[in-house]
This record gives C-alpha cells, sequence and structure tokens, in this order.
C-alpha cells in the first residue's frame, strides 16, 4: 500500500512537472514570437532577458542588450518620467504604467515607442523583477508631427490670409472662419462661429436670402459629389457699402476618401471688379477716340499685315475696313520705295521697342498726299513686342505752310540784308566823314557840333545793330563763336569802362569776380560781354542815384584738370526805378519798355536779345524788382574749361613793334562818298590807294598792276565782290598773284555773311561803318607780312 502511494507520488510529481515545463515552454515561445519588443529587468533597470522584436527595434543583439541598462539606451528627457514610473510601481502605487517615450538605438537614431511595464512580485509581495512590452510608434509620431505642421502652416496661412477662410460641417454650420472676416463685414468671428448663414442671414446680418441659397446648394453639391463649386456674390458691409465677392469650395476628405466638411475661400474681388469697369470705360473713351481720331490709326502685326484701321484711315484710302484688315501692306498701291519705308519703321519698332517715325509721298484718290507716320510697339501680354501702331496724319497742308513760311523768311532775311546795306553804306559815310572832320581839329564849337552828329550816328547804328540781332535771334540764324578767352581779364576791362558811366552819373559801381571763375574758357566771348554790356548799360541808365553792383561766379567743376562745361553765374543788382511786378513776365519781350520814359531812351530790344543770346548759350535768367527800391537780374550761361598748354618759361623779352609799310591798295567802292572816306582814311595811314567804281574794273586793274592787298566792296554793278574774288583765285585775272590778300568791305551783317564771303576766297571782312581799330588790325597784320611792291 505504502508503495503504491509512493508510485503515485512519484507520477504526480513527474506530471506536475511536465505540466510546468510545457508552460514554461509555452511561456518562452510567446515571450520569443511576440510581435512587440519585450524584455525583463531586474530592479536595477539590467536587461534579464530580451525577444527577438525587441532587438529589431533597438538594433542591438541578445548579447549585447542583457549588457545593457534602462538609463543607458533612454533619451535623457525621458529618463527622470521613466524612473519616477517605476518607482510608482515599486512602492505598490500601480500595478501597470504606460508611457511614450525616445530610445537610442545602436546605429545612433531615436525612435520613438511606447513602453507598458508590469512588476512580477513572489508569495511574499516581494518585488523580483520587471515585464517592459515596447511598441515602435517612431513612424505614428512622424505622422503626428506633419499633421501639426500641416494644421499649424493651415491656421498661419488662414489667419493671416486678406481672404475669407471658413470650414463647414454636414449641417452646413461654420466650424472655423479667419479673421479676414471681421474686416470684411464688420462682424466678430465669435458671433459667426457655430451658426448656418441661414440663422446669420434671419438675424438681419450681412447676408442675403440669395447669397445663402447660393451657398447652400453649393455646399450640398459638394457633399454630394465632391465636386468643386464657385460662386460669385454681392452684399452690404455694416457699413453700407457694396462689396463683390467670390468664393471657391472644395471637399475635406477623411482617409477614407468620405467628405466630412467643407472648406470656402472667400476672395473680396471689388477693387478687381471696379478696375474692369474702370478700363471698360476707358477703352470706350479709348475706342471713340480712335474711332473719331482726324489722324488715320492702324494696327500691323510683324508679318506687316493689317490688324485694325480706323474709319479716318479707311476714308484717307477710300476702301472699307473690311477690305484692308488682314491684307498686306502692298493692298494700298504704295510705290515700292514708301512700302520699304513704311515696313522698315514698323521692324524698327519691334526689334528696339522705340517709337520710329518716316514721311512718305502716298498718291490716292484724292492726289499725291504728304503723310507723316509715327510707328509705336504695343507690349503683349506676355511682354513681347508683336504688334506697332500706326498714327498717319496728312501734312501736305502743313509741309505746304512750312515752305511758305520758310520763303516768308528767306525774304525777311534778303530784306534785312538789303536794309543792313541801305542803311549801313550811307551810315558809313556820316560816322566816317565826322571823324575825318574830328581830325582835323575844328573849332570848340564845330567840334561840339561834330561830336552830337557821331554820337547820334552811333546810336543809330546800335538801334540798326539790335533789329539785325533781333531778327538773327527769331529766326535761329544766330551761331555762337569758339574760341579761348580770358574771362577775368574781358569782365575787369568791361567793369573799367563801365565805371566812367558810372562816375559821370555819381553812382557807386562794385564788382566781384569769384575767385571760383575759371582763368580760361571756351566760347563765345564777344556774346558774353554783350550779355554783360546790355544789363549794366540797363542798370546805369536806370539808376538817378544810389549804387550798382556786379557779381560773378561759377560752379565748382568736378576736375579743374581736364576741360568740361562750367557755369558762369552772375547778377547784376541797382537801387534804380525798379519793374512793376504786373510787368516782369513781359519785361523779356521784344519792344517793352517796363517803366522807362521817353527821357531814357532806347528801343526795347536790349533785355529780348539778352535772354535769347543766353538761351541759346544754355542758361537762364531771372528778375526781382520792387519799384522805387531797384531790380536784380541775375543768369547762367554754360561754357567749356578751357586747359592751357603748358609752355616752357622764358626769360621775358620786350616785344618788338611790328614794321609798319606804306601798302599799294587797290580800293573798289561803288559808293561816291564811301570811297573818298575809305581814300582818306587809308591815306592819313600813309598808304598809296587807287580806287575804282566797280568789280569789273577791279579786275582790269589788277592786271596791269601789282598790288599789296584789295579792300572789295560786296555789292557793286556789273561784277560784285565776291565774283571778282572767284576770278581771281582761280587765277583767270593775268599778271596777278591768286594769293593776293582780299578784304570784304561790306555793309551785310546776317548770319552766314562772313561765312560765304570767306568761301569765295576772301581773306578777312570789315563791316560798315568801318571800324577804325579794325582797319588797323587788318593793315598791321598785311604790312607786317612781308615786302611791299613798291
Amino acid at each position: 500500500m505504502a508503495e503504491q502511494e509512493h508510485k503515485d507520488h512519484i507520477i504526480e510529481d513527474l506530471r506536475a512537472k511536465l505540466a510546468e515545463y510545457e508552460r514554461r515552454e509555452a511561456e518562452r515561445s510567446t515571450f520569443e514570437q511576440a510581435p512587440m519588443g519585450m524584455a525583463h529587468l531586474d530592479l536595477e533597470g539590467r536587461f534579464l532577458r530580451v525577444n527577438r522584436r525587441l532587438c529589431e527595434i533597438l538594433g542591438y543583439s541578445p548579447d549585447e542588450l542583457t549588457q545593457r541598462t534602462l538609463r543607458e539606451i533612454t533619451h535623457a528627457e525621458d529618463l527622470r518620467k521613466n524612473l519616477a514610473r517605476i518607482d510608482q510601481l515599486m512602492r505598490g502605487e500601480i500595478d501597470r504604467f504606460s508611457m511614450e517615450k525616445r530610445y537610442h538605438r545602436k546605429d545612433g537614431r531615436i525612435i520613438w515607442a511606447m513602453l507598458t511595464a508590469t512588476l512580477t512580485r513572489n508569495e511574499h509581495g516581494e518585488p523580483l523583477f520587471l515585464l517592459a512590452v515596447v511598441e515602435d510608434i517612431t513612424r505614428r509620431k512622424q505622422d503626428e508631427a506633419e499633421l501639426h505642421l500641416r494644421e499649424d502652416l493651415f491656421r498661419t496661412l488662414a489667419e493671416n490670409s486678406p481672404d475669407v477662410i471658413s470650414v463647414y460641417d454636414r449641417d452646413l454650420r461654420r466650424v472655423y472662419v479667419s479673421p479676414a472676416i471681421e474686416m470684411e463685414t464688420g462682424l466678430s468671428r465669435d458671433d459667426l462661429v457655430g451658426k448656418t448663414l441661414r440663422k446669420l442671414q434671419a438675424e438681419s446680418a450681412v447676408y442675403t436670402q440669395e447669397m445663402v441659397d447660393s451657398f447652400e446648394e453649393g455646399v450640398r453639391r459638394i457633399f454630394e459629389t465632391g465636386e468643386l463649386v464657385t460662386v460669385d456674390f454681392t452684399y452690404l458691409t455694416t457699413a453700407g457699402k457694396r462689396k463683390f465677392h467670390q468664393l471657391r469650395m472644395a471637399p475635406l476628405r477623411s482617409p477614407d476618401g468620405e467628405v466630412r466638411q467643407v472648406m470656402s475661400i472667400s476672395r473680396d474681388m471689388t477693387a478687381l471688379k471696379e478696375t474692369e469697369a474702370d478700363l471698360h470705360i476707358r477703352e470706350e473713351h479709348y475706342r471713340a477716340l480712335v474711332e473719331n481720331s482726324p489722324d488715320g490709326i492702324v494696327r500691323y502685326d510683324k508679318d506687316l499685315r493689317y490688324l485694325y484701321v480706323n474709319p479716318c484711315f479707311a476714308r484717307m484710302t477710300r476702301l472699307p475696313a473690311q477690305a484692308i484688315v488682314g491684307n498686306k501692306l502692298g493692298i494700298l498701291g504704295l510705290s515700292l520705295e514708301m512700302q520699304q519705308r513704311v515696313a522698315g519703321a514698323v521692324r524698327e519698332a519691334l526689334a528696339t521697342g522705340q517709337e520710329q517715325s518716316c514721311e512718305i509721298a502716298w498718291e490716292g484718290p484724292q492726289g499725291i498726299k504728304l503723310i507723316d507716320i509715327r510707328f509705336v510697339p504695343e507690349v503683349g501680354r506676355d511682354g513681347e513686342m508683336k504688334t506697332v501702331l500706326a498714327v498717319s496724319r496728312d501734312i501736305t497742308d502743313l509741309a505746304q505752310a512750312k515752305r511758305e513760311a520758310e520763303r516768308a523768311n528767306r525774304v525777311k532775311s534778303e530784306f534785312l540784308a538789303s536794309m543792313s546795306h541801305e542803311i549801313r553804306t550811307p551810315m558809313n559815310g556820316i560816322i566816317g566823314l565826322t571823324e575825318l572832320a574830328l581830325m582835323q581839329r575844328p573849332k570848340p564849337k564845330v567840334r561840339d557840333y561834330l561830336g552830337m552828329v557821331k554820337q547820334s550816328a552811333d546810336s543809330l547804328l546800335g538801334i540798326i545793330n539790335d533789329i539785325l540781332d533781333l531778327s538773327k535771334i527769331e529766326a535761329g540764324r544766330i551761331e555762337l563763336e569758339k574760341s579761348f578767352f580770358s574771362p577775368r581779364e574781358m569782365l575787369e576791362g568791361l567793369f573799367e569802362t563801365m565805371r566812367i558811366e558810372a562816375e559821370r552819373k555819381g553812382i557807386t559801381f562794385s564788382t566781384k569776380i569769384d575767385p571760383r571763375v575759371p582763368a580760361s574758357l571756351f566760347g563765345d566771348e564777344g556774346r558774353l560781354r554783350q550779355i554783360f554790356v546790355n544789363l549794366i548799360s540797363n542798370a546805369l541808365k536806370f539808376t538817378e542815384a544810389g549804387s550798382v553792383s556786379v557779381q560773378v561766379t561759377a560752379e565748382d567743376h568736378l576736375d579743374l584738370a581736364k576741360p568740361g562745361p562750367v557755369e558762369i553765374i552772375a547778377s547784376i543788382r541797382d537801387t534804380g526805378i525798379g519793374i512793376p511786378a504786373n510787368r516782369l513776365e513781359s519785361i523779356f519781350e521784344p519792344f517793352d519798355t517796363g517803366t522807362r520814359s521817353t527821357r531814357h531812351g532806347g528801343t526795347g530790344l536790349g533785355l529780348t536779345i539778352t535772354k535769347g543770346l543766353i538761351d541759346l548759350m544754355g542758361g537762364r535768367i531771372t528778375v526781382k524788382s520792387r519799384p522805387g527800391k531797384g531790380s536784380t537780374f541775375s543768369f547762367s550761361v554754360m561754357l567749356e574749361l578751357a586747359i592751357p598748354e603748358e609752355k616752357p618759361e622764358m626769360a621775358a623779352q620786350p616785344a618788338a613793334e611790328p614794321e609798319l609799310r606804306p601798302l599799294k591798295i587797290l580800293l573798289a567802292e561803288d559808293n561816291e562818298i564811301n570811297r573818298f572816306l575809305a581814300l582818306e582814311l587809308l591815306k592819313e595811314r600813309g598808304h598809296v590807294v587807287t580806287a575804282v567804281e566797280n568789280g569789273r574794273d577791279a579786275l582790269d586793274m589788277l592786271a596791269k598792276e601789282r598790288f599789296d592787298l584789295v579792300l572789295m566792296d560786296v555789292q557793286m554793278p556789273e561784277v560784285n565782290g565776291v565774283e571778282a574774288t572767284r576770278r581771281i583765285r582761280a587765277g583767270k585775272v593775268p599778271g596777278t598773284d591768286p594769293r593776293i590778300p582780299i578784304v570784304a568791305l561790306t555793309a551785310y551783317a546776317l548770319k552766314g555773311d562772313r561765312e560765304k564771303f570767306m568761301s569765295a576766297g576772301m581773306d578777312d571782312y570789315l563791316s560798315k561803318p568801318i571800324d577804325m581799330e579794325e582797319l588797323d588790325r587788318v593793315l598791321e597784320r598785311i604790312g607786317s607780312a612781308g615786302k611791299s611792291v613798291e
């Protein structure tokens, strides 16, 4: 019996051990084959046992992982929380815990995992080991981060968008609306979220019945079909302003594709609508302008095809617009040369992007017309130039008027030249004979009479010169001479002359030349002097007491070592009678005398001529004045800075006086008085003179005798001075050196006269009345050039 019990005990023990073995094998198989990472850890956090999945998650082998602790592979930011939860398990405060944490893999990457941990105790309740279950949630955390980024991006865009962005659920309630709604409608976001548009419309909000109906229909269609919907609507804001909006609605789907919500983007189109309306009005204005323009307007493409013609162009061609549009340039019957001219202008406009122009002669139904065409390239929406707008204007009458004006101008110039000659010729006699009479040392009373005659003649000559200068300025026939000169020397000499007149009247005359005025300039010294003379003379003339001051300065030149433009600035201030404010604008007009009385004299041309010369020299003139207080005239002119060439210093030597010698002179002059005057003046200077009355006699005399110099009047009977000079220079006068010096004597004084005489072969030019200094200059140059024929 006892033996049987012993056997039964052994069998039961074997069965128990077998069951325990089977349980442990099942547990080990479950542990090893688990789809999640599993591990047993001792109470210090050392890994005792790990399964295959945990090794895959952490990248370690089982042996490597069992040699590490929980602290070594846990991210530093999660370690404290992890240990705190384990401590709660140990104290029995919790049975288990779960937490998201980060681990360091063997390859250095950080992964996210969901850790679930429990504590195994013995029968006495004492802690034995920890069981940890680890699930890799890295992919989920990445998806969550991306979703958060997208949500943040959407919220940033929506919160800062000028468009109103809303989200609606299936019940048509607005679950989100962007801040732009408040600016657009004047309503608060809090008053809008959670409500349908129908409810807002019932609360007398800004939404109309028509707008709500269109919106609800669009939202329902999106939930049913998933299609995009666009709705245009208008509404009045709380401020009463009408707004135009375009609403675009799109479905928001769940991962399975179901439409869960609808997002709408409402864009304010008010400005665009207003711009479109303005553009439409402008287009209508443009169309009315083009359709009713007196100019012919066409549009060409790059192939010279007519894309559009306006009614005026159709009338010019006597062809209906539909017969022209679509055809090429040659349809109008233009000559090949005219077609090439138009084609070249169109292509040049397209190539350069710049306006072009040309004139063509077109023989149309109404005869030959002169047409001026302007070609303007047009830029398309793509930024390229593919068409050209051409504006054609009939300038036949204008061209005829221009030719007539030019002819009238030529007649005027010829008249002025003739009048200049006719007036200057007797003036030459009056002034010259007066000077001859003064040379004879007459009695004092006679000298006074003669002085008054000469003063009157000089005044008359000044008036003639003013009229001629004004005519030349108005006709654009005045040219500036360019030469190097010293502005300081010119101004100092001028100021000394003017000071004499000031002292005669008892007026204080002060001048200042700024050191910035260059030592040498390149320009027209004579015209600059004329400007100063006119302005200073006026100041002295209209100042009875007080002072006249002149200041001259210059703008700083960037580089005084290099030539370049320099601005000369001057002001002339007086304490004279002044000019009324209502006359300041007209003071520079011809024959305006301002406040001048007859006792001041003058023609009123001086300031007009002065302004014309200043304009010609690239400057400007202004005037400030107060009646009874005086006037200040300020002007500027542009000249060139001249850099004189450096020359080696030489010992100063007294200048040798030129050896003057008597000359044998042939004088050709048809006016008896002027001939007599010239003879007397030349004989006074010790020269031998033979006088003839016309060019033919001059040529005959030259063939008979040799002369040092010919003084040749220009306008003479039979053969004039220009023709006689050409024959001499051509060697057609036997026995005469073709290079003999010839000086023109003329009363002509218009632009081009000097050039005309010089081109004919003359060596110099003396204008009548003859200036004694100029005459002496010419005779001195000829006389010191070589030996006399005597």
